[in-house]
């Protein structure tokens, strides 16, 4: 007990001088903001401790919008992608117009955790038009990728919640994007929600959802989310199959 209370002191008692020391430092020889190319410089050097790069780039945040915005995007086209994924979030909430197409082009090449961080952003601000096509090209880039079923039951991916998104555009062309990646990653629970969440569902898409759904290898909370593209809603219908040979959805 004397110990933390030793402790305790040292920090309050540091806190104190280091809070007195800087109120009686004269303002002009308080530390100035870097020059906001050499601020971005250093938040991109990734030579540099992570911490530094992260203080550099906390001071970007207290600038100007319009130099806040020329940061940000230097930054999201950085190699440090998860200074990229951070820098494309702040675009995001900043509702920054021409955020959508710059980390369009970016995301595909960000690791899970940096696209799904940049994702949930979205989710939190809401997708409209310009921004639905940063969801439109994580989709893209899984159909050409091979299932992969060594992911932990339940964890969330950047496909589910891209497909989630997705789901939201009218576009005939993302319609069947949606159906062609649900047969490529059948155990993405976010393309079953997203294909439910579709007016008309294809046979093949039904007769997949049913076998996912049977199967007791597959994640719970997946076969929930392909049963729940099988309860089609009074006045849905199937294209190509009539609702007799439809299999029939779980009770």
């Amino acid at each position: 007990m004397n110990r933390m209370k030793t402790l305790y002191t040292i920090v309050f008692v540091t806190c104190v001088a280091l809070g007195q020391s800087y109120a009686q430092e004269p303002p002009g020889q308080r530390t100035q903001p870097l020059p906001l190319k050499e601020a971005i410089n250093r938040a991109a050097n990734d030579k540099l401790p992570f911490a530094e790069r992260l203080a550099a780039y906390e001071e970007l945040t207290s600038r100007s919008s319009a130099e806040k915005t020329e940061a940000f995007r230097a930054l999201t086209e950085s190699a440090d992608e998860t200074m990229a994924a951070m820098a494309a979030r702040s675009l995001l909430q900043d509702r920054n117009p021409d955020s959508a197409k710059l980390i369009s082009l970016r995301i595909t090449k960000w690791s899970e955790p940096n696209q799904l961080a940049v994702l949930q952003e979205l989710q939190n601000i809401g997708v409209d038009d310009p921004l639905i096509q940063i969801p439109r090209e994580v989709v893209r880039e899984t159909l050409s990728q091979k299932n992969s079923d060594n992911k932990p039951a339940g964890a969330l991916t950047a496909l589910d919640v891209a497909a989630i998104l997705l789901a939201k555009s009218s576009s005939a062309s993302d319609r069947s994007m949606l159906a062609a990646a649900v047969r490529t990653h059948p155990q993405s629970r976010g393309l079953w929600l997203a294909i439910a969440a579709q007016d008309t569902i294809e046979s093949r898409e039904l007769e997949l959802a049913d076998s996912v759904y049977k199967n007791t290898e597959v994640p719970e909370l997946t076969r929930v989310a392909a049963a729940t593209a099988l309860r089609r809603p009074r006045g849905r219908r199937t294209a190509r199959r009539t609702a007799r040979s439809a299999p029939s959805p779980p009770s």
